[in-house]
């Protein structure tokens, strides 16, 4: 090895002493490089203030001179904090502490990224450096300070530099310090840095950004201000949890763990139940079509494009989850309009309104020979629902068909005479034409609706927890349309997206609130508990056993007595479990399960078995089922002399 690769060595393995022992004995120092590397960039580097100034005074090295990346001297000294060697290559060299290399990097950038505080007084102070400078990546001296609490204060309170300031990434101050729980604090609490605010490359927030530095402090201390939302997703749909998973973070995930009881607001929390009723052809399932086709584009007025589509009888409820761009999250049922319904429909609406209030849209044809009749009879029903619910309901009243009406006298007067009904009874009303996409009062509708929506959304104080919101994502997931309990929670453990807790009565808890929202339904038996993830049971079963002669859907299961086989029942509904029927009905208040034997004693004994039927053999003790609402209410064509010791006892409630 030569005498200058030698002397070259002990300068970049920083041994001053053989350095200091080598420098007289080479020749031209000034000349040896290594990738337009000096000794006096390696020296100022080492803090060698001696070495330093011989280098520049007796063997003419040049301290304005650059490296291969475009980095003075200064640059160097200022790696590493040598303050002595910064001041006299500045003071007697007049070295520029705003010049950059070549990724734009400033010696105030180098001296905020290390840490030192006197060294950015000293150059603030001094020099009047710019701390709001960016380099290549749009990244200001904060920015490269965010690891050290006293830079950061002092750039903040004393510089007025911005915190709010973004480098091309999109990231403040507050994402680069994700890693640092004191600065976050301070960031946070004395500047009022968002911590819900992205960075534009991924989308992150500081939660990401926190669980991505394996920072389970920051974390806790995010979740606990309650101002973050932990199933904020990235842009490519990752949560903190999935990010703390990928990372094997047992402690961030502990954290996230310890706090699943967190609420947090999310989409789930704002869903408001709408109840559209009324007699068969007054226009609610038009109506229901229109809300849906315009849920994600905007109504345009004057559009008289038919609504299509609308099948002519509802059977049973039809319910739509939807997230419409004018009136928010909404789960509208659309209820049947025949009589035969009405006595389910009491049952559903009051299971529907346990958790909060809801919209009441009543629809009445103002064509019908009594439309105020169909109005107050609606209107009792709701009003009769209503009570019982302690969140507030709002009731919107839709007159359609007014456009049919061409004399204007009599389209006058029907409307008078039930506008004094609903000016009495205190309700929203819209008179429209629901037929149509843009029909005449469309407009109107929309507000009152929306207006009506956000009133409910605002006052119900529901507020879910961060195990709801999980618990929701890990049943949307699922391709089953109802699930055990066993079956929720063995999902939970197999899916790496979500965490649930890990105690039955705790997932019971977590259900029950998602009950509440009407997003899903909780059916609770001595031994098992179901969870139906898609209301369409509700038109399935309400649909078929209590539809109408006239209707394709109409199963003659109850003759004219109200009882009901649970064999026939499964036969009727093959898919599902049978104790989950019966749970599901007897939930809505539908029915009451009855013994057989207290029928053998009654002159109703014969239903209390199976009869023979198609070759099979009766079997005795069949579970049988009453109800109520499958009663027929017919006179009977003449007096039977058969003495009876039995029957039911009906007492209206409204």
């Amino acid at each position: 090895m030569s005498l200058e690769d030698k002397c070259w060595t002990v300068f970049d393995y920083g041994d001053h002493k053989e350095a200091v022992h080598l420098l007289p004995l080479v020749k031209e120092p000034n000349k040896i490089k290594r990738i337009e590397t000096s000794l006096l960039h390696l020296s100022s580097r080492h803090g060698w203030l001696d070495v330093t100034k011989d280098l520049i005074t007796k063997y003419h090295c040049d301290p304005q001179k650059r490296d291969g990346i475009n980095r003075t001297c200064l640059h160097y000294a200022a790696l590493r904090n040598h303050v002595d060697v910064m001041r006299y290559l500045i003071d007697e060299y007049h070295c520029d502490p705003m010049a950059t290399d070549q990724h734009g990097y400033s010696v105030l950038h180098s001296v905020g990224d290390n840490g030192s505080l006197d060294i950015v007084k000293y150059l603030m102070n001094h020099y009047h450096c710019d701390p709001m400078a960016t380099n290549n990546w749009g990244e200001t001296v904060l920015h490269c300070a965010a690891g050290h609490i006293d830079i950061v204060k002092y750039l903040i309170n004393d510089c007025h530099c911005d915190p709010m300031a973004t480098n091309n990434r999109g990231e403040t101050v507050l994402h680069c310090a994700a890693g640092h729980i004191d600065i976050v604090k301070y960031l946070i609490n004395d500047c009022h840095c968002d911590p819900m605010a992205t960075d534009n490359l991924l989308g992150r927030t500081t939660l990401h950004h926190a669980a991505a530095y394996k920072c389970s402090g920051v974390v806790e201390y995010l979740l606990s201000t309650g101002k973050c939302d932990p199933l904020a997703k990235d842009k490519y749909g990752d949560t903190t949890f999935q990010i703390a998973k990928e990372k094997c973070d047992t402690d961030t995930l502990s954290v996230l763990k310890k706090f699943g009881g967190i609420k947090s607001f999310h989409p789930i929390d704002s869903y408001v139940n709408v109840l559209l009723v009324g007699n068969p052809g007054a226009g609610k399932s038009t109506l229901s079509h229109v809300i849906n086709d315009t849920a994600t584009g905007s109504i345009v007025l004057g559009s008289f494009r038919n609504v299509g589509g609308v099948v002519p009888c509802t059977a049973g409820i039809i319910p739509y989850k939807l997230q419409h761009r004018t009136l928010g999250n909404i789960i509208l049922h659309d209820f049947a309009g025949h009589s035969e319904y009405y006595s389910s429909h009491s049952a559903v609406i009051e299971n529907l309104l346990q958790g909060s209030g809801g919209v009441f849209l009543i629809v009445v044809n103002i064509l019908e020979k009594e439309p105020v009749k169909q109005l107050h009879q609606w209107l009792t029903v709701v009003r009769n629902q209503a009570q019982k619910v302690l969140n507030q309901c709002h009731v919107i009243v839709i007159v359609s068909h007014k456009d049919e009406i061409s004399n204007p006298v009599e389209r006058r007067r029907r409307k008078e005479e039930i506008q004094k009904i609903i000016v009495r009874e205190r309700c929203d009303s819209v008179f429209l034409d629901c037929r149509k996409l843009g029909g005449s009062g469309v407009d109107s509708f929309f507000k009152k609706l929306s207006s009506a929506c956000e009133s409910i959304c605002s006052t119900s104080g529901r507020n879910l927890s961060l195990y709801c919101h999980m618990m929701y994502g890990l049943l949307e997931e699922r391709k089953e349309n109802i699930l055990t309990l066993s079956d929720a929670m063995s999902a939970g453990k197999d899916n790496d997206a979500y965490f649930i807790p890990d105690k039955r009565e705790d997932v019971l808890d977590v259900l029950d609130s998602l009950h509440s929202t009407g997003l899903i339904s909780v059916l609770k038996s001595e031994d098992k508990v179901w969870v139906v993830v898609n209301k369409g049971i509700l038109t399935e079963v309400n649909g078929i056993l209590f539809a109408p002669e006239t209707f394709k859907e109409h199963v003659d299961i109850a003759s004219n007595t109200g009882i009901v086989s649970v064999s026939g029942l499964t036969r009727l509904f093959p898919n599902y479990d049978p104790d989950m029927l019966i749970r599901f009905l007897k939930n809505m208040e539908l029915c009451e399960e009855i013994n057989p034997s207290f029928l053998r004693m009654t002159n109703l004994h014969q239903l209390a078995v199976e009869e023979e039927e198609e070759g099979e053999t009766e079997t005795r003790g069949e579970r049988l089922l009453f109800f109520p609402c499958l009663l027929s209410t017919d006179r009977p064509d003449e007096m039977t002399s058969q003495v009876y010791q039995f029957g039911w006892c009906l007492q209206c409630t409204i």
